[in-house]
């Protein structure tokens, strides 16, 4: 919910859009766009909306004053990952030691 009346349903990103925005994460520009991919509709009390344009969500996403932009990135803040924690002793010396992996970027490297 953006506020009271007016709520977004927005789905998880791809891999594909979380590779593209991930050099320029830090852009508002590119989370506006990021976000602006992710919405399915739009509803308020009386309507639900599912046919826009691009330009008009980003539009409206534009709009929106601090608190209500910081309610719709939670969501992308919040989407699980993968995460794993691994615990082994080295062979060689004995020391217990961990790591954990967490996010694609730690499965890939």
């Amino acid at each position: 919910m953006v506020n009271d009346t007016v709520g977004l349903k927005l789905k998880y990103p791809s891999l594909q859009s979380v590779n593209i925005i991930g050099s320029n994460q830090n852009s508002i520009e590119s989370i506006i766009n990021l976000i602006a991919d992710h919405v399915v509709y739009v509803f308020d009390q009386e309507n639900v909306y599912e046919e826009f344009t691009r330009q008009e969500v980003v539009d409206f996403l534009e709009t929106l004053n601090s608190t209500q932009f910081k309610k719709v990135t939670e969501f992308f803040t919040n989407i699980p990952e993968l995460r794993h924690d691994i615990n082994w002793t080295c062979p060689s010396c004995g020391k217990d030691e961990s790591v954990t992996l967490q996010g694609l970027q730690s499965f890939f490297i």
